[in-house]
């Protein structure tokens, strides 16, 4: 039921007593539980808001020292050289195989290291054809011969009975003419039976000097042709290194000069003298042909390999060495920071040339004993502040 009491309207129970609806005043402690909420949430954001400006850093990077490594500049004595390629030939070389005839390989007897001699037959090739054609040729040589001979003998006897009167000029000089033809004929044939026994002798291929067999190219049953190379063989009683330099290092090259040959085969370096050179260049690419003689090395390395020939280019001079990622290098000069202090300190050096991971520069600005930046030099500018760490060199390291 609803009561009426100075313009409200309640509503009660069925006892009179008054329930709860829409628009009624919560209970006091609601609000209060709000507003403390609120007021721990802004008690917890000013204390983090505090927190984070206390730990902030207040220093700029560019005042923050640089982490580095550094390497102290070495005293050290610098020759130029020149590296060239070159290549390993024996004193001879050969390729044997037909140079007349087209035909089978019958039989290969050696294989690649054998050593053979002078006149050792290593190959032959079915030429039955061409036995058969010389065999043809001679016996029509010894046809011809025989009949040549009876045309000069009854020509030596027309010639009697013509100075006796018993028979004409004219039948003498036909037979006479016919002798002639004959041996004209007998000739050719002859040199036709040479040529085919030459084709028959280029049917066994034979070692042309004592040697060794480098390679094997074909076997019994393969077809060759003229210039077709069956084998090849090596001496290498004594050996060379050829190599072609550019024009600009001709003087360098001289014969006589001492040089240093390095064996990639087997890893071993080797002095000896420049032994020729050419007087001119090739028209096309203009390298310049040298050859080094390596007396007593024949039989210790494979020829055809590669060598290295090291040729000093100039007088040895006073140097610094650095590791060469310890330096920015463009064209004849590179750029390297020392350490003063706590200060880097940018430096531009004149590059004498590089070996073996390190690169080598003139004295001046750079001393020996000064400290250079080795990691870490990429970020840096002139006059920045660093923390450095000594390093060894890398390769004072491997030493």
């Amino acid at each position: 039921m609803t009561e009426r009491d100075s313009g409200h309207v309640r509503s009660t129970g069925a006892g009179g007593a008054p329930s709860a609806i829409d628009g009624e005043r919560p209970a006091a402690w609601v609000p209060a539980t709000i507003l403390a909420g609120a007021a721990l949430i802004a008690v917890l954001g000013a204390g983090m808001l505090r927190r984070s400006v206390l730990r902030a850093n207040r220093v700029t990077l560019d005042a923050t020292p640089r982490p580095v490594s550094v390497v102290t500049a070495r005293a050290a004595t610098f020759r130029p050289s020149r590296h060239f390629p070159a290549t390993l030939e024996a004193l001879a070389s050969a390729h044997l195989g037909p140079q007349r005839v087209s035909a089978y390989v019958e039989s290969v007897a050696v294989r690649p290291g054998a050593v053979v001699k002078k006149g050792d037959v290593l190959a032959t090739l079915d030429c039955r054809k061409s036995a058969s054609k010389t065999q043809a040729r001679s016996m029509q040589a010894k046809a011809v011969e025989v009949r040549q001979a009876v045309s000069a003998t009854e020509a030596a006897r027309l010639g009697e009975l013509q100075r006796g009167g018993f028979v004409a000029t004219n039948d003498v000089d036909r037979k006479l003419a016919e002798s002639s033809s004959d041996l004209a004929t007998l000739e050719a044939l002859r040199a036709r039976v040479r040529k085919s026994a030459i084709e028959a002798d280029d049917c066994q291929l034979k070692a042309p000097f004592d040697g060794e067999v480098s390679e094997r190219l074909a076997d019994p049953g393969a077809w060759v042709h003229p210039g077709d190379a069956i084998l090849r063989v090596v001496d290498r009683s004594s050996v060379r290194a050829v190599m072609a330099v550019p024009e600009k290092d001709f003087a360098i090259v001289l014969p006589g000069t001492v040089v240093h040959v390095r064996h990639e085969a087997t890893g071993t370096v080797t002095s000896a003298l420049v032994s020729r050179r050419a007087p001119g260049a090739d028209p096309v690419d203009r390298l310049i042909h040298v050859e080094i003689d390596l007396p007593g090395q024949g039989r210790e390395v494979p020829v055809g390999t590669t060598l290295e020939v090291i040729v000093e280019a100039a007088a040895a001079e006073e140097a610094l060495e650095l590791p060469l990622h310890a330096a920015s290098i463009r064209g004849e000069a590179a750029t390297v920071f020392v350490v003063a202090g706590d200060v880097a300190n940018k430096h531009e050096v004149r590059i004498l040339g590089e070996a073996s991971g390190s690169v080598f520069v003139a004295p001046g600005s750079l001393r020996a004993g000064d400290r250079v930046i080795l990691e870490g030099r990429p970020l840096l500018s002139d006059a920045d502040r660093v923390e450095a760490t000594d390093r060894p060199p890398s390769r004072a390291a491997a030493q």
